[in-house]
């Protein structure tokens, strides 16, 4: 993707890039160029599976200026504990109807500490000054 004049080449040079966006405007316009060549859909997932290796600070930014989610997590704060027991669980359930089917019951709602939540809902940042 082109952004700034400069080519980015590699999936490392765009999450540089994503981690230095500072206010919603510059997410768009990223997000419209990075969308050129993987489409909207696939742009906005990928973001939102960066934000699943930053620290929490991190993630609501990302979160936030760009609005997306991890396409599988969401914008909930998990222990490694409850994301490896939410991959055994995709696990175990593609065993039994398929990895399309597991992905589309797990990825649909999360727990958060609070009950159930669509992960599709708008980003609700857990630190209001975020």
């Amino acid at each position: 993707m082109i952004w700034r004049g400069r080519c980015l080449e590699s999936w490392d040079s765009i999450l540089d890039e994503i981690v230095k966006v500072n206010t919603r405007q510059e997410a768009q316009n990223f997000l419209e160029a990075y969308a050129k060549d993987v489409g909207m859909e696939v742009a906005r997932e990928n973001i939102g599976y960066y934000c699943g290796h930053l620290n929490r600070v991190e993630q609501e930014k990302i979160y936030r200026l760009f609005n997306v989610t991890h396409p599988f997590l969401g914008n909930i704060d998990l222990t490694p504990e409850e994301i490896f027991a939410l991959g055994q669980k995709l696990g175990e359930d593609a065993k039994k109807y398929g990895v399309k089917k597991a992905v589309e019951m797990n990825r649909i709602k999360q727990p958060d500490g609070r009950g159930w939540r669509d992960i599709n809902a708008p980003f609700e940042p857990t630190n209001p000054n975020a």
